[in-house]
C-alpha cells in the first residue's frame, strides 16, 4: 500500500527562500537549522557504518523520510524509556483542537495492544479526530 506523500513541501525544512521569509522574526528558523543539523548527524552516523548508504540515499531524501516518519509515530510510555511506534492506520486519523476530538487512545502494556476509544458516537462520514499533534503523547 502506498500511503506516504511524495514530498513534504508543507514542512518548513523544505520551504523555498520566499516561503522562509514569512518565518523571519520567529524562533522557528533557528530551531529548523538545529533540527536539520541533528538529522544530518543521524545521516552521517549511518554513512560511517555503511559508506555506500550515501550512494543510494541523498541527505535530502533521508531528511524527507525522517520528517515523514516523525509526523506519524506515537510515543508510548509503557516502556522505559518511552519508545516510538508506527501504528498501522492510526496515523490516518485527523488531528484537531481539544474541543473537536471524538476519540482518544492508549496502550495496554499487559496485552501489548494499542486502542482507540470513541468519546461519543461518530456518525458515518464524520472525521475520526483526536488531540492536535502538539498535544499528542509524543
Amino acid at each position: 500500500m502506498k500511503v506516504l506523500p511524495e514530498g513534504a513541501s508543507d514542512h518548513p525544512a523544505f520551504f523555498d527562500k520566499s516561503e522562509l521569509e514569512w518565518l523571519k522574526g520567529s524562533t522557528l528558523l533557528e530551531q529548523l537549522e538545529i533540527d536539520k543539523g541533528v538529522v544530518a548527524k543521524f545521516y552521517g552516523k549511518i554513512v560511517e557504518v555503511d559508506p555506500t548508504f550515501k550512494d543510494r540515499h541523498s541527505l535530502e531524501k533521508f531528511m524527507l523520510y525522517y520528517y515523514l516518519l516523525c509526523s506519524r509515530y506515537f510515543g508510548i510510555h509503557a516502556y522505559d524509556p518511552k519508545r516510538a511506534f508506527l501504528i498501522p492506520y492510526a496515523d490516518l486519523t485527523n488531528t484537531g483542537p481539544y474541543n473537536k476530538r471524538n476519540v482518544t487512545w492508549d496502550y495496554d502494556s499487559a496485552r501489548k495492544l494499542f486502542r482507540f476509544f470513541a468519546l461519543a458516537p461518530i456518525a458515518p462520514g464524520e472525521p475520526v479526530q483526536f488531540l492536535s499533534v502538539s498535544s499528542r503523547q509524543k
